[in-house]
């Protein structure tokens, strides 16, 4: 079982870090400051379909394996991946009604 990350009160006990200086809540936030747009090519995933910064919603579709099996093979006569062709199909039908 994973331990707990332990809780260490930074206004009453010192720590330092390697260079020996002292760690305080504030050089944590300026730190995180600093590296939070490096953190963001690790963890960002897949660039935004809306703007920068912006998480695209995500939707999940269940499809009769017919359905599935004729659009993978459309996307690919297309070149395009899936959720491409998915996304192009909504948008047509939707500027169609």
């Amino acid at each position: 079982m994973a331990k707990e990350p332990a809780y260490i009160d930074l206004k009453k006990t010192i720590v330092r870090d390697s260079q020996g200086r002292r760690i305080t809540d504030a050089s944590i936030r300026k730190t995180m400051k600093e590296i939070e747009p490096l953190l963001q090519q690790f963890y960002a995933g897949r660039p935004s379909l809306s703007e920068e910064g912006v998480t695209s919603p995500r939707v999940s579709v269940r499809l009769p394996v017919k359905l599935h099996k004729l659009a993978k093979k459309k996307a690919k006569q297309k070149g395009l991946s899936l959720s491409d062709l998915t996304r192009l199909a909504l948008e047509k039908y939707l500027k169609a009604s």
